[in-house]
């Protein structure tokens, strides 16, 4: 019973795809007929190459032998065969047969119909197979799956680039997928561990689980779309013949017994008789077959021992003889090592080391074959290689080569035999031989080509029609009459030499120039520049004695014609694109260095399209969003403008916008809107053409010069103060000097005259005092005051300065203190500014102390050099010390003179890169520090010495 419901079954399901394949068979009859389709001849010379994956079990595998086995190889096997086409099996690693059949090294290959395979073949119309799916679980899990979309909750083991694989993807549920390229290893994984879930199709995992016995796993049914097998070529006249046999024998229910024996093979005798006497027949061969293999066995073992050192003998005769190389390669640590004659190791070569000997195509397909070989795929194959000579590049040896298994441990490969034999001469005379063959076959088979014989001695002795079509040879008899010899073809005049060896010439004649040169018979009536290509062969016997010579040509003047105009047509493409190209840059250009966009409002659908680049597409946004980009302080306007442009009511206009867009400073960012309206055919407005231009910059250049103008008329009303308050400080010693001056001409008495000479100095000195002063503020503001730091024992230096200032006058009572140091310092300081500064800082303590102490110090840190002026004087309140250092002397009262020699001190430490400070109250005395930034060379004098620099 079980076996009828199977071939009811299968005849159920193979109904319609024969129908279908007969409906569509007489469709696919027309379009082979019509279509250019790729079709090539098989021979057995250049036989049918069939490719399919090598573990997918039971469609396409390596058996236990090492051949390729399974439904889809018997399935090719019976079709070709009644085909009678020549053919050749391989298994490769899926998706290299697809690879293999899109670049041509395959002709037929067997896949799923998807979206994925699409590039890599035409598939034929009949569906081999249906792949249903099911999930393999461990038996005590519950895992419950019955929808695809079950499958979003669950991580499961799915095979690399399969169907499954690629519809999880599609689905978006890539992250729940464990891509594995041996699926036999997830099973036993999740028989084993008891854990996760493998995704595949029914047949597959149901033959895995049985025929390794993988007892805690069980299988779901997962409702999701199945996959079409079909055939799969870029022969489309191949799978025409395929579909019409595949319906013949379809029809014919030939398929029944093989699928049977694929799907269905536990199906057999259901009465317990039959098991029985199969179990009894089992035992009794079994027990025969053992026996029979003891005696053997013994007998064996004798006869291979004696023959073991006679067969070592020679087999190295052989490998002599047969000019044979032999090498193996260490699995585990990727090495080849080459072996002698005798068996003995050699040299050791890493992987790349051992591809110079190879070609590099050569050797890439060589390590696959390993990789096969290695994990099992297969026990040998076969390959031929090209290799060269690491120290003459240029010349080339080819070998047969057979990679197989030496060594095993614990069932896998280990060690692997690689034995090469020299097959360079047999490939060179089957080269030359090729190569005559296809060229005589291209001569004779050609109908179009031009043909000629000439006799040992160069004289025509024949030529076809089409020769004497393409020159214009009406009187074909009176020409070979003429004995023409072949240095007179206008084709071959320039050849004066012997012809030896067979040649490959083009040639370009002008047969007009030749007739009027007198250097062309009446025969060749052909007129204009002809463009030839031809060859010619020399015809030796086997004494090596001249036959005949042979010429066969084709006129290409058309074809060379044609390629001159595509040539000129595809300059000035070429120079059109290059324009247009050069146009874009130039507007790219533009765009980058202005920092401009380019934008479209579209009046109809409301959106602005903007773009920075001509060659990238363009940015859509919405009104909402254009509105949205606006700074919140004018959304209004900007939403007011877009109104006013959907209605058509503005022309062309220009706006400044500021926006929510920030740039690396965190600064709002500026963009000037220059719009034109553009009109369609019917004279109204379609569009606003729009340059958005980043303004940011200009805007801040704006403020900044808002911000320098203020600061200027500040600077004027400083410089006001300034002028109005030296004019009185000027004005009053120079009228005090003027008005003892008048003194003299008015009657006095001599005694005063002391008296006015004494005020004229003193009033004189003051007046000097304060226009260097002035000019000396002048100068540094001016920055004409040149620094000249050289290097200086600031220690005395500093303590000379001190006792210049106090030397000017100091009040009696007074105490002065100048601390120094005891160790030596040597800085590189500009001596005649800081001199100034310590003088006047000193001196004017002095003038103002009247009692207690004036003290000065000074202390070097982090290449700054500090000192302080110290004095318990009459101090300067904090308003007058806070004008001095703002320079702002607008009503200014007292001496004016002291704060100018303070401030040109503030402005001098300033000029040398330091700063002062001042601390004071009234009464109490005050405090000044003054910071120079300078060099210690003794320091760096040191640190080059302990770098060994000096």
């Amino acid at each position: 019973m079980r076996i009828n419901n199977i071939i009811v079954a299968v005849l159920c399901m193979a109904f319609p795809l024969a129908s279908l394949a007969q409906k569509t068979n007489k469709e696919g009859e027309s379009d082979v007929e019509n279509k250019n389709s790729y079709a090539r001849q098989y021979t057995s010379v250049n036989p049918l190459v069939y490719e399919d994956v090598w573990d997918l079990e039971p469609y396409a595998f390596v058996n236990s032998d090492g051949h390729p086995d399974g439904y889809n190889v018997e399935l090719v096997k019976i079709m070709l065969d009644k085909l009678s086409i020549p053919f050749v099996i391989k298994l490769k690693h899926t998706p290299q047969n697809f690879e293999d059949l899109q670049s041509g090294k395959a002709d037929l290959t067997i896949g799923m119909k998807a979206f994925y395979h699409d590039q890599y073949g035409e598939y034929s119309n009949n569906v081999l197979a249906l792949f249903t799916h099911s999930l393999a679980s461990p038996r005590n899990s519950d895992v419950k799956v019955k929808e695809f979309a079950d499958l979003k909750n669950l991580k499961v083991y799915v095979h690399e680039g399969s169907y499954s694989h690629n519809m999880m993807v599609k689905e978006g549920m890539g992250a729940n997928v464990i891509p594995m390229k041996d699926m036999k290893t997830a099973l036993q994984k999740v028989n084993e561990s008891g854990k996760g879930a493998v995704l595949w199709n029914t047949m597959n995992v149901s033959t895995l689980i049985n025929k390794y016995k993988l007892s805690n796993v069980r299988m779901t049914s997962v409702n999701m779309k199945y996959g079409e097998y079909h055939f799969m070529s870029n022969d489309t006249v191949l799978l025409f013949k395929l579909d019409s046999l595949y319906d013949e024998m379809t029809s014919s229910e030939e398929f029944l017994n093989l699928r049977q024996k694929w799907f269905y093979p536990n199906v057999q005798l259901s009465n317990s008789q039959a098991w029985f006497w199969y179990v009894i027949y089992t035992l009794v061969v079994m027990a025969l077959f053992v026996t029979i293999y003891n005696i053997y066995y013994h007998y064996m073992e004798k006869r291979v021992r004696r023959d073991n050192a006679r067969q070592s003998t020679q087999l190295q005769l052989l490998l002599k003889s047969g000019n044979y190389r032999i090498w193996t390669y260490d699995v585990a640590e990727k090495k080849f090592r080459g072996v002698s004659i005798e068996g003995e190791a050699r040299d050791e070569y890493n992987e790349k080391a051992f591809s110079v000997f190879y070609d590099s195509f050569d050797f890439m397909e060589m390590m696959e074959t390993i990789e096969r070989v290695a994990c099992g795929a297969s026990e040998s194959e076969s390959l031929s290689v090209r290799c060269h000579d690491p120290k003459n590049m240029g010349k080339t040896f080819y070998f047969d080569l057979n990679i197989s298994v030496l060594h095993e441990q614990y069932g896998e490969p280990t060690l692997l035999l690689g034995v090469q034999t020299d097959k360079t001469g047999e490939r060179m005379k089957y080269v030359n031989t090729r190569d005559s063959l296809l060229r005589f076959r291209t001569m004779f088979d050609t109908a179009m080509a031009q043909m000629a014989f000439y006799d040992k001695n160069g004289i025509m002795t024949d030529i076809n029609n089409s020769a004497c079509e393409t020159f214009g040879i009406l009187d074909k008899e009176g020409f070979l009459k003429s004995k023409m010899h072949i240095s007179q073809v206008p084709v071959f005049h320039h050849m004066k030499e012997q012809i030896i060896d067979e040649l490959w010439v083009s040639s370009i004649v002008d047969f007009d120039d030749l007739r009027r040169k007198g250097q062309l018979s009446d025969f060749w009536t052909r007129k204009g520049v002809v463009y030839y290509e031809f060859t010619i062969m020399p015809i030796y016997d086997d004494n090596g004695e001249l036959v005949c010579i042979v010429s066969a040509g084709r006129d290409i003047t058309e074809m060379a014609m044609q390629m001159n105009r595509e040539r000129r047509r595809s300059k000035r493409i070429e120079a059109a694109s290059a324009e247009i190209k050069r146009y874009t840059e130039n507007i790219n250009t533009a765009l980058e260095v202005s920092n401009t966009l380019l934008a479209n409002y579209n009046i109809e659908t409301k959106t602005m399209e903007v773009t920075y680049d001509m060659h990238k597409p363009k940015l859509k946004l919405s009104q909402l969003q254009c509105v949205h980009m606006i700074d919140p302080s004018q959304t209004r306007k900007a939403a007011n403008i877009m109104l006013r442009m959907d209605r058509t009511k503005i022309g062309k206009f220009k706006i400044r916008l500021k926006t929510r867009e920030r740039d690396k400073d965190r600064k709002n960012v500026y963009y000037e809107l220059n719009a034109v309206p553009m009109k369609a055919d019917n004279g109204k407005v379609s569009h606003y053409f729009c340059l958005c231009r980043n303004i940011s910059k200009l805007v801040e250049t704006e403020k900044r010069l808002h911000e320098e103008s203020m600061k200027a008329q500040e600077a004027e009303k400083v410089k006001n103060s300034f002028l109005m308050n030296m004019s009185y400080e000027i004005r009053t010693p120079l009228n005090t000097v003027v008005g003892f001056a008048e003194l003299f001409n008015a009657p006095h008495d001599r005694e005063d005259e002391k008296t006015f000479i004494e005020q004229i100095k003193k009033n004189s000195d003051l007046l000097l005092k304060l226009v260097n002063n002035i000019l000396l503020l002048s100068r540094i503001d001016a920055k004409m005051l040149e620094l000249n730091p050289q290097p200086t024992d600031f220690g005395e230096f500093f303590k000379a300065q001190c006792l210049m200032g106090v030397s000017r006058g100091v009040n009696p009572g007074v105490e002065t203190m100048f601390e120094t140091r005891a160790e030596p310092l040597i800085l590189e300081i500009d001596t005649a500014q800081t001199g100034h500064i310590i003088e006047n800082l000193v001196m004017l303590s002095s003038q103002f102390t009247k009692h207690g102490y004036i003290k000065t110090r000074y202390e070097y840190h982090n290449s700054m050099v500090t000192f302080s002026i110290e004095d318990t004087g009459v101090g300067i309140d904090k308003a007058s010390v806070n004008r001095i250092m703002s320079r702002t002397y607008e009503g200014v009262k007292g001496d004016y003179n002291v704060e100018l020699e303070i401030t040109i001190c503030n402005e001098l430490a300033v000029l040398m890169g330091g700063h002062m400070e001042i601390q004071s109250a009234v009464g109490r005395g005050t405090v000044v520090w003054v910071s120079l930034p300078c060099k210690n060379l003794l320091e760096e004098l040191e640190n080059n010495a302990e770098n060994g620099i000096i």
